[in-house]
């Protein structure tokens, strides 16, 4: 099995996180591997150093919604499978290959349409479990499509994944698109061989357009000169902000264009979850 190519989602005011993304990726070993390529969607600017790389592929999309970019990038990607990141979700570990390719094997035996590489989804009872530690998320579950670090199928991503989504609206109401429905959509465990570990409980290493301190001291980037040049602010705790009135209306009217009864559900599964657990 040939390894799936990588797609980094980006855009121009990021490059300084994506800059340190490829060097963390190149340093933990995923630049090993023979025949890997690594597409990145960004907007309108590249990196000079990665101008003639054989591994790291620009896609320029210009200045178009999330998920148009997104499916653009997805549509040159000659592969059944792609690796799909952030530019700030920072691998933490090295790459394991051969678990690496265990998983992908699973994934290709269960014919998955997307499979999670964070635990940060954990099995309920409702979830079926399988071998090397993965278990299918039950089609009730909030949140099953997710831009988490994931294996897509990139046939079944261009289905779900419409091009005027946002990462927020997405996942929030995507997974009750009709299309979303039925998915074979899988995660890893605590207890998997395999996993993409990054910071995926804050969302990586950038939390509301600043570094998160607590990422940046675990992975010794504190001194990096990117960090030390930068100007976005060091966040020390990464305390939960409620967002303008303006961005829930927004979100809110995104979510009625993606699924009407989907907005409902949402709200309905919102507040079980913060008054009831």
């Amino acid at each position: 099995m040939s390894i799936p190519a990588i797609l980094i989602n980006t855009c121009d005011t990021y490059l300084d996180v994506l800059e340190i993304q490829l060097e963390l990726l190149e340093k933990h070993g995923y630049f090993d591997q023979s025949g890997l390529k690594v597409y990145v969607n960004t907007e309108t600017k590249t990196l000079e150093k990665y101008s003639d790389h054989e591994t790291v592929i620009f896609h320029k999309n210009g200045f178009k919604a999330w998920g148009e970019r997104v499916r653009s990038s997805l549509k040159i990607i000659d592969s059944t499978y792609v690796l799909c990141l952030f530019d700030d979700y920072f691998p933490e570990t090295n790459f394991d290959k051969n678990a690496y390719f265990d998983l992908l094997n699973a994934v290709s035996l269960k014919n998955m349409d997307c499979c999670y590489l964070a635990p940060l989804l954990k099995r309920k009872d409702k979830d079926s479990r399988s071998d090397y530690g993965l278990f299918r998320i039950n089609d009730l579950r909030p949140y099953r499509l997710n831009s988490m670090a994931a294996v897509w199928s990139i046939t079944t991503l261009l289905t779900v994944l419409k091009d005027h989504d946002d990462p927020w609206s997405w996942e929030a109401f995507g997974g009750y698109r009709p299309e979303a429905r039925n998915l074979k959509i899988w995660s890893v465990s605590e207890a998997s061989p395999f996993q993409y570990v990054y910071s995926f409980q804050s969302g990586g290493a950038v939390y509301r357009g600043g570094w998160a301190q607590s990422v940046l001291d675990r992975l010794g980037l504190m001194s990096h000169p990117i960090i030390m040049s930068s100007e976005r602010p060091v966040h020390k705790t990464l305390e939960s902000t409620s967002r303008s009135i303006v961005w829930k209306i927004k979100f809110l009217a995104k979510g009625f264009s993606i699924s009407k009864s989907g907005v409902f559900k949402f709200i309905f599964s919102s507040i079980k979850a913060k008054y009831f657990g």
